[in-house]
């Protein structure tokens, strides 16, 4: 099972953060902070809380006890988003991996889209036939 240090890593990476952002955020030194993601402290009570609003997951997850990760905890997007102006073919590109059954946040990652686009298009324009 996971440890609070790993998952405190993990989510960290998947948004993108670095420890000095997160120490910063946290009212700590980046020293501090990297202790956690070590495994060589842990944090008070306060901090814990804040580090589970901060990441939308539960305490037990945050501290490894559990697996259950909301989906509201979107995977980062690595690729560089897609122009307005090639937004009628990557819709269509988009469209043709839906309908074959493609996750949304798995469109979202291999065509460079947000998620909430690729949500919303299926919504306005998949939905329909359109």
């Amino acid at each position: 099972m996971a440890t609070f240090a790993n998952r405190l890593k993990e989510l960290r990476n998947s948004k993108g953060i670095t420890q000095k952002q997160m120490a910063e955020m946290l009212n700590m030194t980046e020293r501090g902070f990297r202790g956690y993601e070590m495994g060589l402290s842990t944090p008070h009570h306060e901090t814990f809380l804040k580090l589970a609003d901060y990441f939308d997951v539960s305490l037990d997850y945050l501290a490894g006890r559990d697996n259950y990760l909301p989906l509201a905890v979107e995977p980062k997007v690595t690729k560089t988003r897609t122009s307005t102006k090639a937004m009628p073919e990557a819709r269509a590109l988009a469209y043709q991996d839906w309908k074959a059954g493609m996750p949304m946040n798995e469109i979202a990652v291999k065509h460079g889209l947000k998620p909430a686009t690729v949500r919303q298009w299926a919504k306005r324009y998949w939905q329909n036939g359109t």
